[in-house]
């Protein structure tokens, strides 16, 4: 059985040290490029974080989600259309396995 080669142990990080660095960026101190350099973070890593724990992120979402703009309205029922062809696929297999 061949074994996967290892790399570095993950690490891990404190929720109170996550937090220094969503903070840092919500104040616009430093950009996720910089807050990445700083502290040696991979930046899908901090990225997460700011998604997960910035309380700008999730405002903005709400922002976008509830906004009337054409562009989020247009994303909005993108999204919706996706989820009813879904459902009508379910559906067609489901009258396929019926008949």
């Amino acid at each position: 059985m061949k074994q996967k080669p290892q790399g570095p142990p993950r690490k891990i990080y404190s929720y109170a040290f996550k937090m220094q660095i969503v903070q840092e960026y919500d104040n616009g101190q430093i950009s996720k490029r910089g807050l990445s350099i700083k502290y040696q973070i991979n930046p899908s890593t901090v990225d997460r974080w700011i998604e997960n724990y910035s309380i700008l992120a999730k405002n903005k979402r709400m922002a976008e989600k509830h906004s009337n703009d054409p562009k989020h309205k247009v994303k909005r029922l993108e999204k919706r259309i996706e989820e009813l062809e879904a459902m009508l696929e379910i559906d067609d297999v489901a009258w396929e396995i019926i008949e």
